[in-house]
């Protein structure tokens, strides 16, 4: 039953609620998931994505963070798919570019992880991860000069939290790549 004083042609009442329930329920589903995917939860984390993805498949938030548990669990294929669906809804993510990257790499596919770390980068010059992501890559494909520079980019962008990594790149991968660079590698 419509309201008093709607116009007949209006959603009614109860449409309206269905959907605003509808939407709260997508939202607390895909916050579930976070949440879950935060205590690494990770396949309990995909089953709240795929809920929302079964009511709301163009949920950027839902393809992305099942594709990054996906990737946790060793499951890179699949997490490739979920990174490419979450990029078509918003290819500007940088952090899907470089998780995609991530899990390319894991594949062996270096070329093509080269390119979403490269994207990723394009879209977040500053993101320590991704450089040192790239700096890895590099180094695989024997890009030694590179892989130096990309390295040097992580120190430079590397958060207050990242003092290992941070820490192991300044005393052991710089001085061994640079061996590498000065006995002809």
């Amino acid at each position: 039953m419509n309201p008093p004083d709607s116009e007949p042609d209006e959603i009614g009442y109860p449409e309206l609620l269905r959907g605003l329930r509808g939407a709260f329920g997508v939202n607390a589903l895909l916050e579930r998931g976070n949440e879950l995917l935060s205590s690494e939860r990770y396949q309990d984390a995909i089953d709240a994505y795929d809920k929302v993805l079964s009511t709301a498949p163009a949920t950027f938030g839902a393809w992305n963070n099942k594709g990054f548990a996906l990737k946790e669990l060793g499951k890179y294929q699949e997490a490739i798919e979920c990174f490419t669906k979450a990029l078509a809804i918003n290819g500007r993510d940088a952090t899907a570019w470089r998780d995609k990257g991530v899990a390319l790499r894991e594949l062996g596919r270096l070329a093509d992880a080269l390119r979403s770390l490269d994207t990723a980068l394009e879209l977040d010059a500053t993101s320590p991860s991704a450089w040192l992501w790239k700096g890895t890559v590099l180094r695989q494909i024997g890009k030694l000069r590179d892989a130096a520079q990309a390295y040097t980019n992580f120190l430079k962008y590397a958060p207050p939290g990242a003092e290992s990594d941070a820490q192991s790149i300044r005393d052991s991968v710089l001085p061994a790549l640079e061996r590498r660079i000065r006995e002809g590698g």
